[in-house]
């Protein structure tokens, strides 16, 4: 691309590896200060799976003992699939567990179906904090 163009990457998010254009700061996904130059592929790609690893690992591998009572999931919301894996991103962050069953057929992307976004029932009332947080900050009402 020619110099002073201006679809070329000028920084980068070092947290979730996001490139972005002259002018922005901060990273629109998660708010960290971005970094001057584009980022390498793998780089990026490498922290997204080590993410989802982790992620993985947190809610769904964590040891229970059986005297641990199972908590109740319940339904947060219906967004679209990738901002139910934002919000749930936002949720693991602060602690929440969280499912998202992203809607789906034989026939059509999952992505033109609505995901429905679970917690536990003893951590509705903060992941619904979270959720109204999310919902202004991508522009609609939560």
């Amino acid at each position: 691309m020619a110099e002073g163009d201006p679809n070329v990457a000028v920084a980068h998010c070092p947290t979730c590896g996001a490139e972005y254009r002259a002018g922005f700061d901060t990273c629109a996904d998660d708010g960290t200060e971005l970094v001057p130059g584009p980022t390498r592929a793998q780089d990026a790609k490498e922290r997204a799976s080590d993410a989802w690893t982790e992620a993985t690992d947190r809610v769904w591998n964590k040891p229970r003992t059986d005297s641990e009572e199972h908590p109740v999931p319940v339904e947060l919301c219906e967004l679209q699939q990738v901002d139910a894996h934002l919000l749930a991103g936002r949720l693991e962050e602060a602690g929440i567990e969280v499912d998202v069953l992203d809607g789906e057929t034989k026939w059509m992307s999952s992505s033109a179906f609505p995901s429905r976004v679970f917690v536990n029932e003893d951590q509705l009332e903060e992941a619904r904090a979270i959720y109204k947080e999310f919902g202004e900050r991508q522009g609609y009402e939560a």
